[in-house]
């Protein structure tokens, strides 16, 4: 038989074994409670950039679907009236025409041709 301080080294030695199991197993859950935790965080950030981003959405088809978007859109896209409506465009007015002779540092060569000339060599190139 052993004697019984051999026996009480052993169970402290398997209850000590015991412990350090437990104490690692016990860690091992901790980070991956922590883990899930900043994983589950993470998510309800996105979700509820997502909920904003779609309420944003929402009201924007709201009034993309509205009347006052519609009028405005054929206002000032479509150039629509209202009966009853008049419509006024304005037109800036041409700057002054100056006599190319009479400018000083204007020769004839800086001046561009006329816009339909401009077209016709666009369209039909000179080869020079």
């Amino acid at each position: 038989m052993q004697n019984p301080s051999g026996r009480r080294h052993l169970l402290l030695l398997v209850l000590i074994t015991c412990c350090l199991l437990f104490i690692v197993g016990y860690t091992g859950r901790l980070a991956e409670q922590a883990r899930l935790e900043a994983a589950v965080a993470m998510w309800d950030s996105r979700i509820g950039a997502s909920q904003a981003r779609q309420a944003e959405l929402r009201a924007e088809l709201d009034y993309v679907r509205s009347d006052a978007y519609i009028h405005r859109q054929a206002r000032e896209v479509l150039n629509l009236v209202l009966p009853g409506d008049q419509l006024v465009v304005l037109v800036d007015e041409p700057p002054a025409q100056t006599d190319p002779v009479s400018a000083p540092g204007m020769g004839a060569a800086q001046m561009s041709p006329p816009n339909w000339l401009q077209w016709i060599e666009l369209f039909f190139p000179t080869e020079e």
